[in-house]
């Protein structure tokens, strides 16, 4: 478990992050679907953003809380390795052109 107020703040945020994925999915699976546009579908853009936010978010506040706090808590390391991989593929869909 997490020594660190900022390590229990990123699993905090993984739970979160975690959560909001699964409103995804399941508006996805119960039949949701998107338009034209990013933000055509408020139910599908809102709860993918808040997994998004709060992924990185719990990574930034993670790696944070592993180089300044010496946090060695593996709840800690899964915050930091979500939130990367979120912001790499972030970071993929808005440089390479589809």
């Amino acid at each position: 478990m997490p020594k660190t107020g900022l390590g229990w703040l990123s699993v905090g945020l993984l739970f979160v992050a975690l959560a909001a994925f699964g409103v995804f999915f399941g508006f996805v699976f119960s039949g949701e679907q998107g338009g034209d546009g990013f933000f055509s579908n408020a139910r599908l853009s809102g709860a993918i953003l808040a997994a998004a936010a709060s992924a990185v978010g719990g990574g930034a506040f993670g790696l944070s809380a592993i180089t300044h706090g010496g946090e060695r808590a593996w709840l800690v390391v899964v915050a930091v390795a979500l939130g990367s991989l979120v912001l790499a593929y972030a970071a993929v869909e808005l440089i390479v052109p589809h």
